[in-house]
């Protein structure tokens, strides 16, 4: 315990010694945690993708051509839901789909105010400086305002890209009522396992830019004309979702190396 003791003296006296870098590194830590908080976001990758997808969509809208399911590169947020939305049966993306807030770390406001308390609690009544842990307290409170008020704007920014896409997703796909196809002149299974098949080649065989084209070919095959059966359609979109899984992470990748 004496040992301890000891090992508190002697560094309470060297922060005593040296207090004009102790709160120099205080309001280093504040100035850090404010420059990273403006630059840093959860919703940058997110606004991204959904942008490039509402691109898609103009284009697919313009051309009058349809919408391909492998086309869309969905925001790992959204991967979830659009798996829902491709089995589901009569709705709407919009009604699958949801956007959420996502949460900012916070964890450099922790560590300036922790450092301002420790280095307060410390020093006591040695300090020579009594005003530095008020004002450095009072900048950390001042950053965070401004964060919390960025971060905000940033939440609204996102939920209108989302709200966007989401509108422009609804008139492109519509309601998925393929799937409730149970009779009738439908889809050969057979035609249906041969494409499943293609497509998770593809998947297991890696992909590339092509890949889109070579899916949409696939699904333009005449074979795939006529309406399907549910469980038709919830092997292709099983399949479908699986390559489009391995897109979303091998384009990821792409903007994070270009980014």
């Amino acid at each position: 315990m004496d040992f301890i003791f000891s090992a508190v003296g002697r560094a309470t006296g060297f922060l005593a010694r040296n207090e004009e870098i102790v709160w120099l590194a205080g309001l280093c830590l504040v100035a850090a945690y404010f420059i990273s908080g403006m630059f840093l976001s959860p919703y940058g990758k997110y606004v991204r993708i959904l942008k490039k997808n509402v691109k898609y969509l103009k284009r697919c809208a313009a051309s009058k051509t349809p919408v391909n399911a492998a086309g869309l590169v969905m925001p790992k947020a959204l991967r979830g839901d659009y798996a829902n939305y491709l089995s589901s049966d009569g709705r709407y993306p919009s009604e699958v789909m949801r956007f959420r807030r996502m949460k900012y770390p916070d964890i450099g406001f922790y560590a300036a105010l922790s450092f301002t308390a420790a280095q307060f609690a410390l020093l006591g009544e040695r300090l020579r400086f009594g005003f530095m842990p008020f004002v450095t307290a009072a900048l950390l409170f001042a950053a965070a305002a401004a964060l919390r008020f960025k971060r905000t704007l940033g939440h609204g920014r996102a939920s209108r890209a989302a709200e966007d896409f989401l509108r422009r997703l609804d008139l492109a796909m519509g309601k998925n009522t393929r799937v409730g196809m149970t009779a009738g002149d439908v889809c050969d299974d057979g035609a249906v396992d041969d494409v499943v098949a293609k497509i998770n080649f593809l998947k297991e065989n890696g992909v590339n830019e092509n890949t889109a084209k070579e899916v949409a070919a696939l699904l333009s095959d005449g074979r795939l004309d006529k309406p399907r059966t549910r469980e038709q359609q919830k092997r292709l979109n099983i399949a479908l979702n699986g390559l489009l899984q391995v897109m979303s992470a091998r384009q990821e990748k792409q903007i994070e190396a270009r980014g």
